[in-house]
């Protein structure tokens, strides 16, 4: 089950990013951000509501739940701000692969931390989709490989490394707050989890924004169909990545998210006519390979 949600996640992911995307070359990148969490929000707890309508019910609350929700929720908006830093320092891409390097930290991470130990094929198979990654990236931006993992003394690198931690302790700490809960499904369950971790996070990056980028709201009240439509992508997306992470280890869900820079390259190609190299070919074919070994190895 685990494949299909991260599936289904993905192709709203995809859709939600070229969104906010968009949205971003219009206001603040932050302002974006936290248009994906407020305008999602309304989304999360609509489906909470009906959810609970229909006889669902979560029976306890541990602190344990709390704590990896609070910590979850924390070091996604940490991750964030990371990465657009990153993107100051680096190119786009480059800064996009550092950040994919979360899909190796979530499985080393997730052993260390939880006890979630994978194969050496699956370790394998992670290992190799970060390479198709890797590949893509950065001859794209006609930088070598040894430039890339060489991080002494190199700022941006550092910072992406740190990024990918920051995201790979997200995943695993939402699946850890799901699994604390006792709710009668993992719908429920996950969905408990996401509003209070976007609650948390609207209101965190709500106060930021008051006392750093006020004007931003007056920005965002200019595009509200466009940010509607962010914060239900956004919500839907959440909800089936949520269930990938209680149904799998995070580690494999990490890998399977790899999946979304091939098809953001053929997106790019349908939509914009933007050429494909032939490194980039032989990238996502890596990443598409490793990922379908990974699920059914």
């Amino acid at each position: 089950m685990w494949l299909m949600y991260g599936l289904i996640a993905i192709g709203f992911q995809v859709t939600r990013t070229a969104l906010q995307k968009e949205l971003a070359d219009s206001i603040p990148r932050l302002a974006a951000t936290w248009v994906r969490y407020a305008f999602g929000l309304p989304f999360c707890l609509i489906l909470w509501a009906v959810l609970w309508g229909l006889g669902e019910q979560v029976y306890s609350f541990t602190l344990l739940f709390w704590l990896y929700s609070i910590a979850a929720g924390v070091l996604q908006i940490v991750a964030t701000n990371l990465l657009l830093k990153v993107f100051t320092l680096r190119s786009f891409m480059v800064g996009t692969c550092y950040g994919k390097s979360d899909s190796i930290q979530t499985a080393l991470l997730g052993w260390v931390l939880f006890g979630e130990a994978l194969g050496i094929l699956e370790l394998a198979m992670v290992i190799a989709g970060f390479a198709g990654v890797l590949l893509v990236s950065v001859e794209r931006d006609s930088m070598s490989v040894k430039s890339f993992l060489d991080i002494r003394g190199n700022k941006g690198a550092q910072i992406g490394i740190l990024t990918g931690s920051c995201f790979a302790l997200t995943a695993l700490g939402i699946r850890q707050a799901i699994l604390q809960l006792d709710a009668t499904s993992v719908f429920m369950a996950s969905t408990t989890t996401l509003v209070v971790v976007v609650v948390m996070q609207v209101v965190i990056l709500f106060a930021y924004l008051c006392i750093r980028q006020r004007n931003s709201f007056s920005m965002i009240a200019k595009y509200m169909k466009k940010s509607t439509m962010v914060g239900l992508t956004s919500c839907i997306g959440s909800v089936f990545w949520f269930m990938a992470f209680a149904t799998a280890y995070a580690s494999y869900v990490k890998a399977l998210a790899q999946i979304q820079m091939p098809l953001s390259i053929l997106y790019s190609y349908l939509m914009f006519r933007e050429k494909i190299y032939r490194h980039e070919i032989i990238g996502m074919a890596i990443i598409i390979i490793s990922v379908t070994m990974l699920v059914f190895i």
